[in-house]
């Protein structure tokens, strides 16, 4: 990964996928801790114009937590919705009182909705809820 990502862009990194094969890889240990750990420490280390953020899937809510305690940066919170992702374990897990803490990201549950714009009304609501819970 290029440290020198350019002002104005971003990069949302891999760090734990929401997919039902995340754990063969991403849980594989290399030097006493899984790779989604290592991935957090790269992304912390090339975090130099605070542009760098992680995808970490909303199907693993414990994983989430473990990588919030590891880092402030920024998540991308895929599979709430049609994977089944737990959405308000998520959210408290992920949200760190930064209203950019944590990005949710349901696709397909909004777009082949019957109503996709009530859907997605209705997530937002959900994740207001929660957020509002816990500050």
């Amino acid at each position: 990964m290029e440290a020198n990502t350019p002002l104005g862009s971003g990069v949302y990194v891999v760090c734990r996928s929401s997919n039902p094969g995340a754990e063969d890889l991403q849980h594989l240990e290399s030097a006493g801790k899984p790779v989604y750990r290592h991935v957090v420490e790269l992304a912390e280390r090339v975090n130099q114009h605070g542009n760098v953020a992680l995808v970490v899937g909303a199907t693993a809510p414990a994983q989430i937590a473990e990588v919030r305690r590891m880092t402030g940066l920024p998540f991308l919170i895929p599979g709430v919705g049609a994977q089944g992702g737990d959405l308000v374990a998520s959210v408290k897990a992920a949200f760190n009182g930064d209203p950019a803490s944590c990005l949710i990201s349901s696709s397909r549950s909004v777009l082949y909705a019957d109503q996709p714009g009530r859907e997605a009304f209705k997530l937002k609501e959900q994740i207001n809820s929660v957020v509002g819970v816990l500050r």
